[in-house]
């Protein structure tokens, strides 16, 4: 490729940008080979650019959220379930409630915080929370006489409840229902897919309820009973009937919420099966020692260890942190997408602009008392040369608005062959951070 070809800066800013990427600071490496003939011949430059870019910006949470409106089962219920109870004939003060209670000391399913609360952490933002623990898609609940998702949103809508248009929405349901049919006594493969579509049916009505209401942003997990290790209580011809359950439902809500994202709601589908197959490939990676149940109850740093509860059927605090991070990294991507890009092609600018400064150098026509213009007795030169940024983004779209400053430095050396001809390699290092 020759210059001539294209401008000079455009080239180089092409060839140096290809290797952007995002992370912790910002290198490029250059090297360069130059031949800028005389004016009146024809010109030529040979340019191979190699950019090592870790671009380097710490982005806080944007606030993009007025609140959290929490719906589901045991995995996002803050107490509520434990609450009814206390107050329901049959449950209040039985050893049942107390065993409850005693596994479950915050009222959370996990002896500590679940991924509602660790979402209202991460972006400062209160919570409304209805879920359930126990409930079924419909109006039903494992815990016999209680009632199950239907209720939870009926109930919101009763009450006069609306979601404001900024507030995030989480829905994890359907699970107990998959749980309910393998566990039962010779589950059957042939019933499988109609009981997964009436618990579809039952999970899009509410969801559709709930848009109705206003809310414009949803997240909903979705899990895999086999994958948990409960499971293994059961004979294997039963989890294989669970694995097909929670396929059909997963794959028949993914094909509902695609629709409702049609209608202009942003939704996003957390695989939890996903996640949680990836951090038993490898716990340590997550901060996890064990991938499997832990021994005892609580909220304590040994219980943190593991990757599920006691029960084998909920994650651990540090679990659900897990899974709240990656959450919120969902929600964030597309807002920070826009500052990642442009921030990234600052350095690479600026960069370039470096070595274009040391190209005019080279090439401007200097009186010299001997010797060919341009050129000194000397062929060696080093050269360093700083650079700042400093900027402001307003948001707009789906980009939060930013923030920008940071310095970078590059250290050269050259080689003068010829009067017309160069050789260089240069290193550059810019640190800069967006704050929103």
């Amino acid at each position: 490729m020759t210059l001539a070809q294209r401008g000079n800066k455009e080239f180089f800013l092409e060839h140096s940008a290809r290797f952007l990427k995002n992370g912790m600071s910002h290198h490029n490496f250059v090297s360069l080979f130059f031949r800028h003939l005389l004016p009146k011949k024809v010109r030529y430059a040979l340019m191979t650019a190699l950019a090592l870019n870790v671009a380097p910006f710490a982005c806080a949470n944007a606030r993009q959220f007025s609140s959290i409106v929490a719906f589901g089962d045991s995995y996002a219920d803050n107490g509520n379930i434990l609450n009814i109870m206390a107050t329901t004939p049959g449950y209040a003060g039985t050893p049942t409630l107390a065993y409850l209670n005693s596994i479950y000391p915050t009222g959370r399913f996990s002896g500590g915080t679940n991924y509602v609360d660790t979402l209202s952490s991460l972006y400062g933002i209160s919570q409304a929370n209805y879920a359930l623990g126990g409930a079924l898609t419909g109006a039903t609940n494992e815990f016999q006489g209680l009632p199950g998702f239907t209720y939870e949103w009926l109930n919101f809508l009763a009450l006069g409840n609306v979601i404001a248009p900024n507030a995030l929405v989480t829905l994890n349901i359907g699970g107990n229902d998959a749980r309910d049919y393998y566990q039962q006594v010779d589950p059957v493969m042939e019933g499988v897919s109609s009981a997964a579509a009436t618990s579809a049916d039952n999970a899009i009505t509410g969801i559709n309820a709930l848009v109705g209401a206003g809310a414009k942003t949803l997240v909903f997990t979705a899990g895999d009973v086999a994958g948990l290790p409960e499971a293994a209580n059961y004979p294997s011809s039963a989890v294989a009937v669970g694995l097909a359950y929670s396929q059909t439902y997963n794959n028949l809500m993914q094909q509902n919420l695609s629709k409702v994202a049609t209608s202009g709601v942003r939704v996003e589908y957390v695989d939890l099966a996903m996640i949680e197959s990836n951090i038993k490939a490898n716990p340590s990676l997550y901060g996890l020692t064990y991938a499997t149940a832990g021994p005892i109850p609580g909220n304590s740093a040994l219980v943190n260890e593991y990757l599920f509860y006691v029960d084998g059927l909920h994650l651990t605090s540090a679990g659900f942190v897990i899974v709240a991070d990656y959450i919120a990294n969902r929600l964030n991507a597309p807002a920070t997408f826009a500052s990642s890009c442009e921030l990234g092609f600052t350095v690479a600018d600026a960069f370039v602009g470096t070595m274009f400064d040391r190209l005019d150098l080279f090439t401007v026509a200097t009186p010299k008392s001997s010797g060919a213009s341009g050129t000194g007795s000397n062929s060696w030169a080093v050269f360093v040369q700083g650079n700042g940024v400093l900027s402001n983004r307003s948001s707009r779209d789906n980009s939060q608005g930013y923030h920008s400053d940071g310095l970078g430095t590059t250290l050269g050396i050259e080689y003068r062959l010829t009067s017309e001809t160069m050789v260089g390699t240069a290193y550059n290092y810019s640190s800069l951070i967006a704050k929103r």
